[in-house]
């Protein structure tokens, strides 16, 4: 159910709450508020009432309201998405002022090399993990029109950023702190289940990563011996 829906609450849980130093049962209730998604990936609620959902394949649904079956399709960006793996539409936010300035942030992975033309891959890699489609991240501003379609075009901000050799630790998620300023975190783009730096498998070093940094590094940690 967690992967094409959106479940509010936590059912059937109890948690122990520690408030001054007392130990207080919490009960919680679940109920499933949106379904028919395809991976969603991120929420926002609008101060207007609407709620935004992007899903991981590049898509962005507009509900009224909890209640409304009946979504808009925002945008379709899916076809310079790359979702393949941990890959895909990962952040979104929405304009502080929203919706008096309608615009709405979003972060992915794009489906092209450094240089190169989407879609490249078209999520077709020939191993979900093996450093071969090297692919990039981009952020950019869309504004909401009232019908909740696209007004204009996608504006990029940031294109051919954040450049990431594996399928696995892409790009990550975005948020307006409180000075205004919107913040974007990023994986290293390292593999999940091998010891790599960027040059691991392969002759040249895509992403131009320093020599023995970057990437996921495996630590084993020996614990120290009892007396």
């Amino acid at each position: 159910m967690g992967r094409n829906s959106l479940v509010a609450g936590l059912g059937a849980a109890f948690f122990t709450l520690a408030i001054g130093g007392h130990a207080h049962a919490q009960a919680f209730d679940q109920e499933v508020v949106i379904t028919n998604l395809t991976l969603p990936t991120a929420l926002e609620f609008a101060p207007d009432g609407r709620v935004f959902v992007a899903e991981k394949r590049g898509t962005i649904k507009v509900y009224s309201s909890l209640t409304d079956t009946t979504p808009d399709t925002f945008v379709d960006l899916s076809q310079g998405v790359m979702s393949q793996s941990d890959r895909g539409l990962l952040g979104m936010a929405l304009y502080p002022n929203f919706p008096n300035a309608p615009y709405v942030y979003v972060l992915y992975t794009l489906d092209a090399p450094p240089g190169g033309m989407t879609p490249a891959y078209s999520d077709a890699c020939t191993s979900s993990n093996d450093g071969s489609c090297i692919v990039m991240g981009r952020l950019s501003r869309l504004q909401v029109g009232g019908d909740n379609l696209l007004v204009g075009t996608e504006q990029i901000l940031l294109n051919e950023e954040y450049c990431q050799q594996f399928s696995s630790h892409s790009i990550g998620d975005l948020a307006f702190g409180a000075d205004g300023a919107l913040y974007v975190s990023a994986g290293e783009g390292g593999s999940f289940n091998t010891v790599d730096f960027g040059q691991l498998g392969l002759t040249t070093n895509p992403c131009s990563d320093p020599l023995g940094e970057g990437s996921s590094v495996p630590v084993r940690h020996e614990p120290e011996a009892s007396c």
